[in-house]
């Protein structure tokens, strides 16, 4: 792996389930989700790591990264849903592409006072709006539904494939 130990996705039915009732992004005003990937092939979308909560009303990702292609290569998509009410995400799309078979850190930041969503590729700020239109001042005050690395927040749909190492929420 990039530093020693990179999971390998398959991009058929690998994922790393992170669990259920975690508190992922519970009633905060910012965060930070970052990984390094080296996608082998990027189909037309690709979960990096995703994390959801649920009510009675749905189960989204509360907040995501994911590539869609782009040719042979893709594109960085940074999702955040703040209302457990709603299918509706704020979405940031990277203006840069990533390489496929090319060690990337992608990062994506989120700060509700500041409206304000960014992405950052190898380091270097490559996407960032500061016009959100948040609903409210934190994020929902619930646990996540789902977890995974590799696939959507229920590790069943969206599989990546290639590596994935060092994922980190703060």
């Amino acid at each position: 792996g990039r530093v020693a130990g990179a999971y390998a996705f398959n991009g058929i039915s690998s994922a790393v389930s992170l669990g259920s009732n975690r508190n992922f992004f519970r009633n905060v005003a910012g965060g930070t989700i970052e990984a390094w990937v080296k996608p082998a092939v990027i189909y037309s979308r690709n979960s990096v790591i995703a994390a959801s909560s649920i009510n009675a009303q749905v189960q989204q990702s509360r907040m995501q990264l994911h590539l869609t292609s782009d040719g042979a290569d893709g594109k960085v998509h940074f999702i955040v849903r703040d209302l457990d009410t709603t299918e509706t995400g704020l979405e940031l799309i990277a203006t840069s592409l990533i390489r496929i078979n090319q060690w990337t850190h992608i990062v994506g930041v989120f700060d509700v006072a500041a409206k304000r969503m960014a992405i950052f590729l190898n380091g270097k700020k490559d996407a960032e709006t500061t016009s959100v239109a948040f609903t409210q001042n934190k994020s929902p005050d619930t646990a996540s539904a789902a977890a995974a690395i590799g696939a959507d927040d229920r590790s069943d749909d969206y599989f990546f494939n290639g590596g994935i190492d060092e994922v980190r929420f703060s």
